[in-house]
Formats: structure tokens, C-alpha cells, sequence
């Protein structure tokens, strides 16, 4: 059995899946698995990854097909149920690893007993020269209750393609399959069953970031993040320390914001989107904003205090700023 199974899911991108599949083969240490899992692309992504596949017999490789397209979440999922290593490791088909990526995950796993591997990121952008490093926490092995209390305080994104996970955290854990905002909805339940977490300094995943990417457009299932960020709201809330809650209070309303950036800036219509704003209005607790407002203040917690309590002049306030 390999150590590691990478997942990579493929739709639509072959401009960028030679690059994607090359960083895997090139890789120092080769005890992995590559899983291509096609996600019903209509392009030569699929041809153009097998080729390259097949002209090398030192890293095992599958090439699984979805019944349909049913988005990131759902081939993650198929990935899952058909990898073979003990951990797992998620890229996106338009990103690319270092080449060392593996052989410093191995060495993790060899000398720290966690179920989750945190690595550093290198943003890169298509239309700019322009290059980030993600933000991360210091060097650490620490508990997973105190990992989630890091994410939920917003020291650092919730990326899954940032981690090497453990297989069995995913034993009754799926990804939201037709959701958007995959991650952010996914990681709080993983933590949350997690022992130990390690976070290593190594940047060791590339990110690329298209112009015209789903989060720089609007997207209509926006929407449906509210519905699960309720879900887990009702599934944490009983769980959860007060201390602790609060924090994930945050987690989730800071995500409200972005729904509502992304909804006011990129919505054709902002008449429409005032249902989006209303059922965001309705899920947020005054009382909870206060108390973050005491212990974390923000400017987007100072904006949904406004919708919360002042409707008509935040509308008027973002109507003007669109």
C-alpha cells in the first residue's frame, strides 16, 4: 500500500493539466498513487493527462470517470472511495506542487504522530506577474481542537489543497457534492475529529488563480452556502465550547461577508440580491456580533452589525459603492 494518493479532479482545463500532471511525475520521492478522477470533461484534459501518464511505469496512477459532472466535491468524493494510501492529498487541476512536495510530506509523517499535515502555499496569479505566500501559523504540532480555534480566529485560510489528511477522518466526512465554498464547509469537521495537527514551514503547493475563476464571478449558489453554514451552525452549536462557539460564530459570519461582497459586487441585479442579504440578516444574532466585536472588531463585522440592525442604509451604502 502507498503512503500517500493524490486527487486530482479534471474539468475543462487543459491549458493548464500538462503543467498539473508534470509536477506529479517529477516528484523526488515516488511512494504515491496519482488519482485522475474525470469529472465528464469536454475537453482533451483527460487525453492529455493519460498521455503523459502512460509514458512512465514509476508512479501507480488511475484514471476513474464520473457517471456525470457533479462538480469538485462530488470527484473528490469518488477519489476518496477509490485511493489506496493512508493519506490523502487534494489538487486542483490548474495548480501544481513543488517537486520535493512528497518527499517532505513523508518525512512529516515519519517523525509526527498527526492526522493532518499543514504546508505552506505560493498564490499565483494569470493576469499579473503578481505572487502571494499564503498566510500560515508558525512550525507546531498541536491539538485539533486547537487548530479549529486557529482557523475559526482566521490565522490562517480554510484550503484543503493546503493539507495532507489522514484517509479515515473522511470515514462518515464527505464533501458537499453540488456546493460551492467546499472547503470552508468541509475543514471545521475535520478538526474537529483530529488529535494532533503538525504545520510545517515548506512551501509546497502552488496556487493559481485564473481571471474569471468562480470566486471572481457571481454565482447563484451562493445561496446554498447560507443553507450549510446553518447546518453547521445547529451541528456545532451543540458541541462546542462557548469560547470556542464564539470564534466559529465568526468563522461562519465572516463567510456571510464574502457572500455578500460576492453577491453585491458581481450580481447583474441588486435588487435580487437583497433575498440573498435578507437570509443572511435573518441567520445573524446581534448579541453574537457584540461579542466578537469585543474580542476580534473588524470592518465586516461593523458591516453586518449595520445590515443586522440598520437595513436601508446599508443597502444605500453598498448601492452606492456598486
Amino acid at each position: 500500500m502507498c503512503l500517500i494518493s493524490i486527487i486530482v479532479p479534471v474539468y475543462n482545463v487543459e491549458e493548464y493539466i500538462e503543467k498539473c500532471i508534470s509536477s506529479l511525475l517529477q516528484q523526488t520521492n515516488k511512494n504515491f498513487e496519482i488519482i485522475i478522477v474525470d469529472d465528464q470533461s469536454p475537453d482533451q484534459s483527460i487525453n492529455l493527462a493519460s498521455k503523459l501518464l502512460s509514458t512512465q511505469n514509476a508512479i501507480a496512477y488511475q484514471i476513474i470517470t464520473s457517471e456525470k459532472n457533479g462538480g469538485l466535491s462530488a470527484a473528490r468524493n469518488l477519489g476518496i472511495s477509490k485511493s489506496n494510501g493512508k493519506f490523502l492529498l487534494f489538487v486542483d487541476s490548474d495548480d501544481w506542487i513543488e517537486i520535493n512536495t512528497v518527499q517532505k510530506l513523508v518525512e512529516a509523517t515519519s517523525t509526527k504522530d498527526s492526522e493532518m499535515f499543514f504546508f505552506r502555499v505560493r498564490q499565483v496569479y494569470g493576469d499579473s506577474d503578481r505572487v502571494d505566500i499564503l498566510k500560515s501559523i508558525e512550525p507546531a504540532t498541536i491539538h485539533g481542537k486547537k487548530a479549529l480555534s486557529l482557523l475559526f480566529k482566521g490565522k490562517y485560510p480554510a484550503h484543503i489543497c493546503k493539507i495532507l489528511i489522514d484517509k479515515k477522518l473522511f470515514s462518515d466526512i464527505k464533501f458537499p457534492e453540488g456546493k460551492i465554498y467546499e472547503d470552508v464547509l468541509t475543514l471545521p469537521y475535520l478538526l474537529y475529529k483530529t488529535n494532533n495537527v503538525t504545520f510545517i514551514d515548506d512551501i509546497l503547493y502552488n496556487y493559481y488563480q485564473r481571471s474569471g475563476s468562480i470566486t471572481k464571478s457571481y454565482n447563484p449558489k451562493l445561496e446554498e452556502v447560507i443553507d450549510q453554514l446553518l447546518l453547521m451552525d445547529h451541528h456545532f452549536s451543540e458541541i462546542l465550547s462557548s469560547k470556542l462557539l464564539t470564534q466559529f460564530k465568526r468563522y461562519t459570519y465572516l463567510t456571510y461577508h464574502v457572500i455578500i461582497c460576492h453577491t453585491i459586487y458581481y450580481s447583474v441585479d441588486f435588487e435580487k440580491s437583497k433575498a440573498v442579504l435578507l437570509k443572511i440578516k435573518k441567520a445573524l444574532s446581534l448579541t453574537t456580533l457584540l461579542k466578537i466585536t469585543i474580542t476580534q472588531p473588524s470592518k465586516s463585522i461593523a458591516d453586518l452589525i449595520l445590515l443586522k440592525t440598520f437595513s436601508k442604509l446599508f443597502y444605500k451604502k453598498y448601492k452606492f459603492i456598486r
